[in-house]
């Protein structure tokens, strides 16, 4: 019996230290978005009629310390007047909707207004340093959202892919619906755009190792 109980502890103390290897072992990273090669896409359709939209911008600014999947500091901001919906008239159609009040005029542009920001709060790296090893398949991603003055809760995938220079593309799709942030449904020629939109934000990082 004590033969046993002898055993069993020597695979809890095995167990036990393998575990706390494994923490020790996971290194933080910092995170520097590289502006110039970076960009956001948006999609979306319209209600009642068979008609989509989409568009893109460059310009995201913003760096993270990333300690293990729940724990990171940092987020990324995105001038929403780069925003480019492909049509001029379309595309300042776009960024008015984007940038007023809810029920307000569309010629009341409000410049607190101009920034989307995105903080992440749960990623799919218990060991940060992984990034710079091994491309990540599309794995879930947990985060908050500042639009239109409002925040929301976002939730979508994640997948990388290693670049030259210590860099990882990174590549966060997620829905959200415009209502989550008090935003009128935008509108084109009588066209109304459905509530959700489909977002895409490709970012280059550089990556270093804390």
């Amino acid at each position: 019996m004590k033969h046993l109980q002898l055993i069993a502890r020597s695979i809890f103390a095995l167990g036990f230290v393998n575990i706390s290897s494994v923490s020790l072992a996971a290194k933080p990273v910092n995170v520097s978005i590289v502006t110039e090669d970076s960009e956001v896409e948006f999609s979306g359709k319209a209600k009642l009629v068979p008609f989509t939209f989409s568009g893109s911008g460059k310009g995201i600014v913003g760096k993270f310390k990333i300690t293990d999947g729940k724990t990171m500091e940092g987020s990324a901001v995105y001038p929403l007047d780069k925003l480019d919906a492909g049509l001029e008239t379309r595309t300042t159609h776009m960024k008015h909707a984007l940038f007023t009040l809810k029920g307000a005029k569309d010629e009341t542009l409000q410049d607190k207004f101009k920034e989307a920001k995105f903080t992440p709060t749960l990623l799919p790296w218990a060991d940060p340093s992984e990034m710079l090893k091994t491309p990540l398949k599309e794995s879930p991603f947990e985060g908050r959202m500042v639009l239109h003055g409002k925040e929301s809760d976002v939730k979508g995938t994640v997948k990388t892919s290693l670049e030259k220079d210590s860099k990882v593309k990174f590549v966060f799709k997620f829905v959200t619906p415009l209502s989550a942030f008090e935003i009128a449904p935008p509108t084109y020629m009588k066209i109304v755009v459905d509530d959700p939109i489909t977002v895409v934000v490709t970012a280059l990082g550089k990556v270093e190792v804390l």
